[in-house]
């Protein structure tokens, strides 16, 4: 990840071999910097000796050295107790680039969690067109016999604003990560603001626990979600690391909305872990082919078949993409059978509304006789809908809904 910066460089009047080593000239027009952070701005850890490069990168070389500033500038991590760092990096005079060093620092101590953020660049560094960048480090303090479980997300494809700058996934959702107990009750939940982190203790009781991800809130903007969990234990696992594309959608923020990513099972100190990869049983796509039984009455005196008795058709239902879908005929056969003596001959393709949350099917349309209709409907658990369509001359028809 790179973030730019101005950096404006000065020669005095001085003459230039009196400026070597760490230049303290104030930057001129003409360059840039950026620093790239290929580990990303947010992470999510247990303490152990780590360590995690950076490097900042100026457009043009320079005659004299660059100096940047490197400080800690939030979190209750202690530098040299549980991190260090410099504090700063120099770009060498005629270089274009210099590599710095973040490192995490282990130790015996047992402490809760803690987290530190370091910006690299600072006012003494550019002008006010500064723009610093910074990196969050979350992290976790384990015995041995606890597991620590962390969930982080990303947007399937790039999700921008309206001016065209991509969203982050944390603002773009704020997820709940929950570990359940066989019986599915909520043993342990991270419901911060930014990617998750829980843990599976000591104390715990032997036996099988699931990973769950859940939304707490999601923007207004419909995109898919990929998951990614990871499992850590001292001097056993370390970021030991699991994938689920497109796991959740932002588009139905509820309870009936959530995913079991992996299966723990806890014996003693020792953890076993599965991946599962399952959605929630609510709907989430109705789309194939259906037999259909219809029972309805028709208030006109023409139709033959009246009222109607297990009345069979068939109907194709396709996604449309957007929350909707498509039934090759709103009335399944029914208003042919009733009124083709009127004309009415072809079948009528509605679009039909699907709330994922509730589980529930609506639609409303005009007829070719100026009559309104409206269709409710449930999707059971077994994949059958039940359908209900009344409209305004008082004809009605209740319909089960079989995938083929």
């Amino acid at each position: 990840m790179s973030f730019l910066f101005g950096l404006f460089l000065l020669v005095g009047c001085e003459n230039q071999d009196d400026n070597v080593g760490a230049s303290t000239l104030v930057p001129s027009a003409g360059a840039s910097l950026s620093v790239d952070i290929p580990f990303g701005t947010n992470n999510t850890l247990v303490e152990q000796n780590a360590s995690y490069d950076f490097t900042v990168t100026i457009s043009e070389p320079q005659i004299v050295d660059v100096k940047i500033s490197i400080a800690q500038t939030a979190g209750n991590a202690t530098s040299g107790d549980d991190f260090t760092i410099p504090s700063s990096i120099i770009i060498p005079a005629f270089a274009t680039s210099a590599t710095g060093s973040f490192a995490i620092l282990e130790d015996e101590i047992a402490e809760g969690p803690e987290s530190v953020t370091i910006t690299v660049g600072n006012e003494r560094t550019a002008n006010a067109n500064l723009s610093p960048a910074s990196f969050t480090f979350n992290i976790g303090n384990l015995t041995a016999g606890e597991l620590e479980v962390g969930l982080s997300w990303a947007a399937s494809e790039t999700v921008t604003d309206n001016g065209g700058t991509e969203i982050s996934a944390t603002d773009l959702a704020d997820l709940v990560l929950q570990i359940q107990d066989a019986s599915g009750a909520v043993i342990h939940e991270a419901d911060g603001a930014a990617f998750e982190a829980s843990t599976i203790t000591a104390e715990d009781p032997d036996g099988e626990y699931f990973i769950v991800a859940k939304f707490f809130d999601a923007m207004d903007i419909p995109a898919d979600l990929n998951l990614s969990t990871s499992f850590d234990q001292v001097g056993v696992l370390n970021a030991d690391s699991y994938d689920f594309e497109a796991a959740l959608n932002t588009q139905f923020v509820c309870d009936n909305n959530f995913y079991t990513l992996n299966k723990v099972t806890k014996s003693g100190d020792s953890f076993t872990i599965e991946s599962v990869g399952e959605a929630s049983s609510y709907p989430q796509d109705i789309t194939g082919t259906y037999e259909v039984i219809s029972n309805g009455e028709s208030t006109d005196d023409g139709p033959e078949n009246n009222p109607l008795v297990a009345f069979m058709s068939t109907v194709e239902i396709t996604d449309n993409g957007d929350g909707t879908y498509t039934t090759s005929d709103g009335w399944a056969g029914v208003y042919i059978e009733w009124y083709s003596i009127y004309g009415n001959t072809e079948p009528e393709p509605q679009v039909l509304a699907l709330d994922i949350c509730e589980g529930t099917l609506s639609s409303s349309w005009t007829d070719i006789f100026g009559g309104t209709h409206e269709l409710t409907g449930t999707v059971n658990a077994d994949g059958t809908i039940a359908v209900r369509i009344d409209n305004s001359f008082g004809d009605f028809v209740d319909a089960i809904y079989t995938p083929q």
